[in-house]
């Protein structure tokens, strides 16, 4: 019993360590070629990592401007991931706009809250057949 928690004293130490050097990044990469919604990109908006990702799927809507992150296109000519990312290294202003109004935007349309507040407001516009 004791190794037991041992371990989850351990697991936990290593979460701990995990989070804080997560907080220390220049800038998160999510590179795909296929559509979802990119916790990975979500988790770095809230922690307020600027991020460079592929323009696919739910991640255009996670990145909808210039003013979250960086959405380089699948099929962009020459390198513009390279370009975006080495762009997001060499500009620590950028950084840090793009890492607090990333988090704005993660806040302010992703947590559980706004989605069950959105989930209320358009089953009442649908309960009295006015839809805005």
């Amino acid at each position: 019993m004791v190794e037991r928690g041992v371990f989850v004293e351990r697991r936990a130490e290593v979460e701990r360590r995990a989070q804080a050097d997560r907080r220390l990044y220049r800038a998160a990469v999510q590179d795909l070629l296929a559509g979802q919604v990119g916790l990975t990109v979500a988790e770095a908006m809230w922690k307020r990592t600027p991020v460079v990702a592929t323009a696919v799927g739910g991640i255009q809507l996670q990145i909808p401007s210039l003013a979250h992150g960086v959405t380089v296109p699948v099929d962009g000519e020459g390198d513009p991931f390279g370009a975006a990312v080495r762009m997001l290294l060499e500009d620590s202003d950028k950084r840090r706009l793009l890492g607090e109004q990333g988090r704005d935007h993660i806040r302010t349309h992703f947590l559980p809250d706004t989605q069950l507040v959105a989930e209320i407001k358009f089953f009442q516009q649908l309960s009295t057949g006015v839809m805005v």
